[in-house]
C-alpha cells in the first residue's frame, strides 16, 4: 500500500481558545461584563474582566488544555477528588 502524507493543522490538534478560556466561557464572561458596565454603570469591573483574561491568557500559554482539565475536574464527584 502507498500510503501519502497529510499535514495535520494547528487547529485540529488544539481548542479553540480565546484569551486562553474556552469559547463558551469567554462569552459568559463578556455579555456579564457589558450588563454591568453597560446596565448598571459599574465600571469597576472592566478591569476586573481585563485581568481576568489577562491572568487566564498567562496561565494557559504553555498548556492550553488547562481550563478544560479544570472545568472537568470541578464537575468530578467529591468520591474522585
Amino acid at each position: 500500500m502507498n500510503y501519502t502524507e497529510y499535514p495535520v493543522y494547528k487547529s485540529i490538534m488544539y481548542p479553540a481558545n480565546v484569551f486562553g478560556l474556552p469559547q463558551n466561557v469567554f462569552v459568559m464572561l463578556l455579555v456579564i461584563t457589558l450588563y454591568l458596565c453597560i446596565v448598571e454603570a459599574q465600571f469597576w469591573f472592566a478591569g476586573v474582566t481585563l485581568s481576568i483574561l489577562l491572568l487566564s491568557k498567562i496561565i494557559s500559554k504553555n498548556d492550553p488544555f488547562f481550563f478544560d482539565i479544570y472545568f472537568e475536574v470541578i464537575k468530578l464527584p467529591k468520591v474522585m477528588k
